[in-house]
């Protein structure tokens, strides 16, 4: 016989602790660094999940299915599933290695939790953020300083950050407030953050040339390679004129020669920039230099050049000291920079030798005139630094016959009974005839205008017909002599008197029937006389025949027959001016025939 019961075996559950695999990790600073965590069941029938702890406060952790994985207090427990794909990124720009604690738990039922603990670590691996870099243009000008902007900053506070300043030009200098030695090697130099505050930089010395500095803010984190950024920062240097130098010492010299004039101008600018131009003003009318551009106002522009060999040529004649304005310009640019100087000239007085004149160098007499003509008649003396002359000198230098004289005609020569000294009456001026030279010499201090009065008056008495030439010379109060004055005579035996190529003055005889100038301005003058006469004054030329003889000749009745052409009066003068070449005839009261032809002017 049987009998059965049953027995109920409890079975309490038991949670097996789970196997839990990790490796450690590496990666870059700022970047999600793989997890390698492998864990499983070893009774499927229980529930498997991973607690990770020991997070930093930052960091962030991802998946592949990208859930939200949210870290409460530095800890978060995943599924198994969340584990795929599983990264870790370090808290923002922190390259500090960590240690996680990953715990493996798997739970039957109402067990007791089994577990499995690990410890992974972390290595992160630095890496050098790109700081960030602000620079402004400086504008300055030569020879100043100026502010340089330049702000730099981490993006990652634990990196170390410096600033590279290149491409500095030789010569400048940098400073800043703390006073630093900032030493410039091959154009670039390395300053740390508070090495900036106050920067500025001095351009060379004289140097007006724009630059651009190239400006790198770098960043190092640890040991990681270092990162970059450059900007351009343009630095426009204004060009600014060094006044130069001007040295000008007084001068002396000559009058009517050429004054060299010793003036130095020279920029203070020694880098080739600038350039030096000289201005002297005040010059006297007619003065000049011999280099230069003689400027509408007067004054005289002059380069650099221009002051080799300089020389100052005063107005002809003048002397005296006149004072020049010299002033320097230095140009930079569109800058300029000026020196004015006073430059004394003196130039001292040299006489001027006294210059004889005459319109007509050619004088026609007749052989039988016995009126004994002029033969200068309308000499001018002129002397720029004298009114006073000691003496005149007049000689036939060639072509003359024997017995020919030159005297006087018309003044009065005195004769002292005592000692036979012979003056110009009313002159004081003696007066003597060397009849082996041919020549009439006066001396005794006089006016110029008593001189030419006297030389007005010189008359050749020939004694045949013929060319002769005569030689004027007059002295100064200080005894020197002009250039000679030659005048050539005609002395014509024939009815038909005809003059020169040149400008003559043309006197009539008695038996003179015919008068032709030819080329030339001509004057015809003749004598009271019977008789018709006719005078051609020659094509294309201006000449002038004297009538007053013919008129005065003429008695109370006298006749002008003119060919149509106009004319003016000048009362004046005594005379009639033509338009164009006339022909006159003048017909006196015994019905003598004065004809003119080709004339300009008639004078009464």
């Amino acid at each position: 016989m049987s009998v059965s019961s049953t027995l109920a075996v409890t079975v309490n559950p038991v949670s097996d602790a789970p196997t839990l695999t990790v490796s450690a990790a590496s990666g870059n600073e700022d970047t999600a660094i793989p997890l390698s965590i492998t864990s499983a069941l070893t009774d499927t029938s229980e529930v498997l999940s991973i607690t990770i702890s020991g997070i930093p406060a930052g960091a962030k952790l991802t998946n592949s299915a990208g859930n939200t994985l949210t870290i409460g207090n530095g800890s978060i427990t995943l599924t198994p599933a969340q584990l795929a794909g599983l990264k870790i990124t370090p808290p923002l720009n922190d390259d500090g290695d960590f240690t996680l604690t990953v715990t493996a738990t798997s739970t039957d039922g109402s067990a007791a939790p089994a577990s499995t603990v690990a410890q992974l670590a972390v290595t992160v691996l630095p890496v050098s953020d790109t700081p960030t870099l602000l620079v402004n243009p400086a504008a300055v000008a030569e020879d100043g300083t100026v502010a340089l902007s330049i702000t730099p900053a981490l993006t990652d506070p634990s990196e170390t950050l410096s600033v590279t300043i290149a491409n500095i030009p030789t010569g400048a200098h940098l400073s800043n407030t703390a006073g630093d030695t900032l030493t410039i090697v091959n154009g670039a130099i390395t300053l740390t953050p508070a090495q900036l505050a106050g920067l500025s930089i001095t351009p060379p010395h004289d140097s007006g040339t724009s630059f651009t500095l190239s400006v790198t803010a770098t960043s190092t984190d640890g040991t990681a390679t270092p990162a970059s950024l450059s900007r351009s920062l343009a630095v426009t240097v204004t060009p600014v004129a060094d006044t130069p130098t001007l040295t000008i010492p007084a001068v002396h010299g000559s009058e009517d020669t050429a004054i060299p004039l010793t003036i130095t101008a020279a920029s203070t600018d020694t880098d080739g920039s600038e350039t030096v131009t000289v201005r002297i003003a005040g010059m006297p009318a007619g003065a000049s230099l011999n280099h230069g551009t003689h400027n509408s106002d007067g004054s005289w522009t002059l380069n650099a050049a221009d002051l080799t060999g300089l020389t100052y040529t005063p107005p002809a004649d003048a002397n005296g000291t006149v004072t020049l304005s010299v002033t320097a310009t230095a140009q930079d640019g569109a800058s300029t920079a000026t020196v004015t100087q006073t430059l004394a000239v003196t130039v001292d007085p040299v006489n001027d030798k006294p210059t004889l004149a005459a319109a007509h160098t050619t004088t026609v007499i007749a052989a039988d005139a016995t009126d004994h003509p002029a033969v200068v008649s309308d000499a001018t003396i002129t002397d720029v630094d004298s009114s006073v002359m000691s003496g005149m000198s007049i000689r036939i230098a060639a072509g003359s016959q024997t017995g020919d004289t030159l005297n006087l005609d018309s003044l009065t020569i005195a004769t002292d009974p005592s000692t036979g000294r012979k003056t110009v009456a009313g002159t004081g001026i003696e007066v003597s005839w060397d009849d082996a030279n041919h020549q009439l010499s006066l001396s005794g201090t006089a006016s110029t205008a008593t001189y030419t009065d006297i030389l007005h008056h010189l008359a050749l008495t020939p004694t045949g017909s013929g060319a002769r030439t005569l030689e004027v010379t007059v002295s100064d109060d200080q005894g020197l002599s002009s250039d000679p004055l030659a005048v050539q005579v005609l002395v014509s035996n024939s009815a038909t008197m005809t003059g020169s190529a040149g400008a003559d003055i043309l006197h009539a005889g008695t038996t003179t029937t015919s008068m032709s100038g030819g080329a030339g301005d001509d004057l015809f003058i003749f004598a009271p006389r019977g008789g018709d006469l006719t005078i051609n004054g020659g094509a294309g030329w201006t000449d002038v025949v004297e009538v007053g003889a013919f008129v005065a000749n003429a008695g109370t009745n006298w006749m002008q027959q003119l060919d149509g052409h106009a004319y003016t009066v000048d009362p004046s003068g005594h005379g009639l001016t033509f338009t164009q070449e006339t022909t006159v005839t003048l017909e006196d009261q015994n019905h003598h025939q004065l004809v003119l032809q080709n004339i300009e002017r008639l004078t009464f």
